[in-house]
């Protein structure tokens, strides 16, 4: 008897040789082992038709399916962050505006003409989707000695 079985597009074929009886009648011993047959031949198919149909696995440390949702959320993390800003009067302590803001995305520290000088970048506005905050993405606060000075890329630069 021929089998034939086809799996995406890849056609099985095979041949039982199991002697049938001078009458035509199989007898009992033959019925087994064709039923064993059928059984391995079976397990044989359902493992290359797993092996034949793949599998996807997602490595990586995105989550694809909150995407829109960590987009959404820096968007309005960045809105607040500007509107805070826009609140700030000169004079406001180092520790309150860390308090209102939070942890900045930059640091930086110098002394100059012997004051000491500190400056935070929160994100405020977005340059490149590229999944990763830089200065230029940032309103810098100056602070002199723990107090607000000046914000603002023109008052950065005239440090």
């Amino acid at each position: 008897m021929i089998y034939k079985f086809n799996n995406f597009g890849i056609d099985f074929a095979w041949v039982d040789n199991i002697p049938q009886s001078v009458a035509g009648i199989e007898s009992t011993e033959n019925n087994k082992q064709r039923s064993n047959n059928m059984i391995v031949r079976t397990l044989g198919l359902l493992a290359i038709t797993g092996l034949l149909s793949g599998c996807v696995v997602a490595i990586g440390d995105k989550d694809y399916s909150s995407a829109k949702d960590s987009d959404s959320q820096w968007r309005k993390k960045q809105q607040e962050n500007q509107a805070q800003i826009n609140q700030f009067k000169p004079g406001i302590a180092f520790n309150d505006v860390i308090a209102l803001m939070g942890n900045p995305d930059f640091t930086e520290f110098l002394v100059k003409d012997e004051q000491q000088v500190q400056v935070l970048f929160y994100r405020t506005h977005h340059k490149r989707s590229d999944g990763k905050t830089t200065k230029d993405e940032c309103t810098p606060l100056v602070f002199i000695n723990g107090q607000l000075h000046s914000w603002g890329d023109k008052a950065y630069q005239q440090l």
